[in-house]
C-alpha cells in the first residue's frame, strides 16, 4: 500500500490544531484510501465543506470531483455542501475513495 503526506498549496484560512488547550481541534488529520491500496494522509479543517475536501483530493489524485464517491462509517457523503464537522467526522478517521463508473453512453 502507498502513502501520501501532505496538502499541496495550503489555502490561506488553514488554522493549526490547538494544543493542550482542550477544545477540539479545527484541524484533523484524516486518511483516504482508494480501491487499489493508495492511502492519503490530509490535514483539514472542520469548517470545510466535502466539495472542498474533494477539491483536495483531485490535486492529489487527479480524479475529477465529480467522478469521486467519499464514503464514511458506511455512508455515502453525497452532499458535497455539508462540512466535515456536520458529517461527524473525527481526527484519525479513515474515508473510502471510489471512482463512479461511467457508461460511456450519451442519453440524448
Amino acid at each position: 500500500m502507498s502513502s501520501h503526506d501532505g496538502n499541496p498549496d495550503f489555502p490561506e484560512d488553514f488554522e493549526p490544531p490547538f494544543k493542550n488547550s482542550g477544545q477540539r481541534a479545527p484541524v484533523i488529520q484524516i486518511r483516504v484510501r482508494t480501491m487499489v491500496g493508495e492511502e492519503y494522509k490530509l490535514m483539514v479543517n472542520r469548517s470545510w465543506n466535502i466539495g472542498r475536501v474533494k477539491s483536495l483530493l483531485y490535486r492529489l489524485t487527479g480524479l475529477r470531483p465529480e467522478q469521486q464517491i467519499l464514503i464514511y462509517a458506511r455512508r455515502v457523503l453525497n452532499n458535497d455542501e455539508l462540512t466535515v464537522r456536520e458529517y461527524n467526522i473525527r481526527n484519525g478517521a479513515v474515508l473510502r475513495l471510489q471512482a463512479k463508473l461511467s457508461t460511456g453512453f450519451n442519453y440524448q
